[in-house]
């Protein structure tokens, strides 16, 4: 996935994504923030490790709002870190980082539009990892079982075929960029 990708046809509402880094303690530290909008907003959570790609979606929403959580913190008593990201209640955990000083580079303050792949973060490690994230109206997409949205099918014209895959099935899963119909969850 690639930041940058647009979806033509979602309808452009602006997100904004704020928030600030939090040390708990010598092996914790947390990014809190919270993506807004001036109408109820769905996300994708996309993150890149290495040649994998995992994928998340939030949940139905509440209101405008989606809490936003990057948690850098040990694993198991071990020397690295643990990366963990959440968007909206969708969590994924994406691989480790060396150093207990190292915080990711995420702007305290930045705006998105719904329809467009952003990049959250990219953080530096064995392997790296890039967050991205896709908002989408609520307006543009339906519900299915169990609260899992999709894109309405006319907002999902022309997207490329590994977005729609992410978009379509399952509120989770993954892929290798060599066989992108690994696992859909």
């Amino acid at each position: 996935m690639t930041k940058g990708i647009t979806i033509l046809r979602a309808a452009k509402v602006p997100v904004t994504i704020s928030g600030e880094w939090r040390v708990c303690s010598a092996h914790c530290r947390v990014w809190r923030g919270v993506a807004s909008s001036v109408e109820p907003i769905v996300c994708a959570l996309i993150v890149q490790v290495g040649p994998r790609t995992e994928w998340v979606i939030s949940q139905s929403p509440k209101n405008s709002n989606l809490k936003v959580y990057l948690d850098l913190s040990n694993y198991l008593c071990g020397p690295n870190l643990r990366v963990s990201i959440s968007i909206g209640l969708s969590e994924c955990v994406c691989g480790t980082i060396a150093g207990p000083d190292y915080f990711p580079c995420i702007p305290e303050h930045e705006q998105v539009e719904t329809g467009t792949l952003a990049l959250v973060s990219h953080i530096v490690g064995q392997p790296s990892v890039s967050i991205c994230a896709l908002f989408l109206a609520e307006r543009d997409v339906k519900y299915g079982r169990k609260g899992i949205w999709h894109p309405r099918p006319n907002v999902m014209e022309g997207i490329a075929p590994s977005l729609a895959r992410v978009l379509t099935y399952g509120r989770s899963g993954s892929f290798s960029e060599e066989a992108p119909e690994d696992s859909f969850g």
